[in-house]
């Protein structure tokens, strides 16, 4: 009798513990299904948090201000090392402080670079022109072409560089307008 109660006791604690293992078992596999659940809704907030960054930083490229890191001023640097001691002016719009400080900063990389640089607000009349522009006398050609592959490799600006012809064969002027 002793022994049946003992393998009775036995036979019921064998239930109870495969009882508890079969809960543990589906508390096991909730676990993991719900685990999987947060990884989908993870990757659903870091794809949403790219996007948001994306289209943030393609507005702060829209409305923010122009600006020469040092990778461009280096550029800059190598490309004209060969010109050191040519003048130009920066023409920029009286008025407009980012055009102001970006072509202060440009400046800055192109006196670095050796070049001797003065900046001068003037009034434009007429359609203004965006972006980077040049006038070029006949004289300056070389130059002009060098300073604008510089700018185009540097990222200062974006695509070719629009440039006119001066009837001062030494003028080398870069006016600086409004941002694209």
């Amino acid at each position: 009798a002793h022994a049946e109660a003992g393998a009775s006791r036995a036979a019921a604690q064998a239930a109870l513990a495969f009882q508890e293992q079969r809960r543990l078992e589906a508390d096991i596999a909730h676990a993991r299904a719900h685990h999987e659940q947060l990884r989908k809704e993870n990757l659903e907030l870091q794809l949403a948090v790219e996007k948001e960054r994306t289209a943030r930083l393609r507005l702060e490229e829209r409305v923010g201000t122009r600006h020469i890191d040092a990778e461009a001023r280096r550029t800059i640097h190598s490309e004209l090392f060969g010109f050191r001691g040519q003048k130009l002016a920066i023409i920029t719009h009286a008025g407009d402080a980012e055009s102001a400080t970006f072509a202060g900063e440009l400046k800055g990389a192109l006196e670095a670079a050796g070049v001797s640089v003065t900046v001068v607000p003037a009034l434009m009349f007429g359609k203004t022109q965006t972006g980077i522009t040049l006038e070029v006398g006949s004289n300056r050609r070389q130059f002009a072409t060098a300073l604008a592959k510089a700018f185009v490799d540097a990222g200062v600006c974006h695509g070719p560089v629009t440039a006119t012809e001066s009837d001062d064969a030494s003028l080398l002027e870069v006016l600086v307008g409004p941002k694209p």
